[in-house]
């Protein structure tokens, strides 16, 4: 992932951080409790991201094609 990307992806969690507590704000919210709710979702996303980020990593890749696909995973090059 290039640094570029990377702050892509920093500029649209903290849009997103925005967007969430105008969100909350619009729902009822008051204040310090809709930025803590959309702190609190923005965190649950997150972690939710890195989650499935590890489990793919632990599990190794498993969309494989080609002459690669049919060998057993140990001898298998994944290019990492």
């Amino acid at each position: 992932m290039t640094r570029g990307k990377v702050l892509l992806i920093g500029l649209a969690v903290l849009l997103l951080g925005g967007l969430g507590q105008v969100c909350f704000q619009a729902a009822g919210f008051e204040g310090f409790s809709a930025g803590i709710a959309a702190e609190a979702l923005l965190v649950v996303i997150v972690v939710v991201w890195t989650s499935s980020y590890l489990f793919r990593v632990v599990t190794g890749p498993d969309d494989l094609h080609g002459p690669a696909a049919s060998l057993p995973r140990g001898l298998r090059q994944t290019g990492s």
